[in-house]
């Protein structure tokens, strides 16, 4: 039968470590606790707990305090905790049959975890996944000071592919409930010594700007995202929130192509990720292509229910993109034009007048449409259809009763 420890790192968590070793109970065979200089009543309450509590000084380093938490691990597998973490109702029987039924040539697990954020009376649940089941050999240890890493030391040791996942095996992560900003602000500053080195550490370059965005400077996020995002691989686990977190940081900017074009790259390479198509469609919204934007809110809406879970998609995405969709409706309803694809547009809206000049007019009535505005035409006229030639937008004029737009040559007519 096979045995697992439980190793903890863990410092003025009095109010969570006794969910969490609770959470585990039957389901390991023993809970070492490694404190790191608390000052209230953990480690009491972590040994009333069952647990082996051992000190270690802080010296800014997370690997060092993790891999002091291995030591004394005597468990045939090694599984991690944070004190504001626990298992999920069940999932310690799922952990167990894990263990017991897990190949020989895997040597470890990536579990499934649900990160509570928002109200903490009625928080968001948002998926992810986390590497925190190994087997326990002396050779697998944690490098990081922060951001902490292991999967890849194991990778490569082994030097085959040997990391599955058991996604029935799901963590509740707390930590992201209440103010964040002593948190953040303690992750920028660790962080920022890292990289101070070297600005070629991908992963670190992703945590950092991950960081930044939950901090608000959205245009140093940019960069140290941008950096992350051309050193790793598609293949990499944090790829969908990169790419998802990058077009928010544009679009909050209020740099909607950029955010349209990454967010474009994303959803080929994840075409079914909800969030992607959410923000596509508030970049298009912003660019005034409402027609790209519905069909966007709608991708959203309409995506798979069963989206993986490390794409950390946003439980609201599909509610928020449903709302998005309502109001773009709204604020467009006296201008179903701006709502019409250019063949819509020309083959629907257009009379063909003698003068050269195009009447919009709504399903070949008299009803003009004057909520439409320069912009709106602007972007749906963008597209060029074979049989125009060279005749291009050359603008629009209010008229006494509505809109008139004209096509024309440009090196014979001005704007009108």
């Amino acid at each position: 039968m096979s045995t697992i420890s439980l190793c903890m790192i863990v410092r003025n968590e009095e109010r969570n470590i006794r969910r969490c070793l609770a959470s585990v109970a039957g389901a390991v065979d023993e809970m070492i606790v490694v404190d790191t200089g608390s000052e209230d009543g953990t480690c009491a309450v972590a040994g009333a707990n069952g647990a082996k509590v051992l000190r270690h000084p802080w010296n800014d380093d997370f690997a060092a305090a993790r891999n002091a938490s291995l030591e004394p691990a005597t468990g045939d597998w090694i599984f991690f905790l944070d004190a504001d973490e626990e298992l999920a109702a069940g999932a310690g029987e799922t952990l167990r049959r894990t263990v017991e039924s897990a190949p020989d040539e895997i040597e470890g697990y990536f579990a499934r975890i649900a990160n509570l954020m928002g109200d903490p009376q009625a928080p968001e649940r948002h998926p992810d996944v986390v590497f925190r089941l190994f087997r326990n050999r002396p050779e697998y240890r944690f490098h990081g000071a922060i951001h902490e890493q292991v999967a890849d030391v194991i990778e490569r040791a082994v030097g085959r592919p040997c990391l599955a996942q058991a996604l029935d095996v799901e963590i509740v992560h707390r930590g992201y409930l209440g103010d964040q900003n002593a948190k953040i602000a303690r992750n920028l500053a660790m962080l920022e010594q890292v990289l101070a080195g070297t600005t070629e550490n991908y992963l670190y370059n992703y945590h950092y700007g991950i960081e930044l965005y939950r901090a608000g400077r959205y245009r140093d996020a940019i960069g140290a995202l941008t950096r992350a995002f051309r050193g790793l691989g598609q293949d990499q686990v944090v790829m969908p929130k990169l790419l998802r977190a990058l077009v928010v940081c544009h679009h909050q900017g209020g740099e909607y192509q950029a955010a349209l074009d990454i967010a474009t790259l994303g959803l080929c390479l994840y075409p079914d990720f909800p969030d992607l198509r959410y923000w596509a469609g508030m970049a298009c919204v912003g660019l005034g292509r409402y027609a790209e934007a519905r069909d966007h809110f709608i991708g959203a809406v309409t995506a798979p229910v069963d989206t993986p879970p490390g794409y950390g998609s946003v439980p609201s995405i599909r509610r928020r993109a449903n709302e998005a969709l309502d109001r773009l409706m709204d604020t467009m309803a006296a201008s179903r034009l701006a709502l019409l694809t250019p063949w819509e547009l020309l083959t629907t809206y257009l009379a063909l007048p003698d003068d050269g000049t195009y009447d919009l007019r709504r399903d070949g009535g008299t009803t003009w449409l004057p909520a439409v505005t320069r912009e709106a035409i602007r972007a749906q006229m963008d597209w060029r259809g074979p049989w125009l030639g060279d005749a291009e937008f050359l603008g629009v004029r209010p008229e006494e009763d509505g809109l008139v737009f004209a096509l024309g040559a440009a090196e014979s007519q001005g704007p009108v």
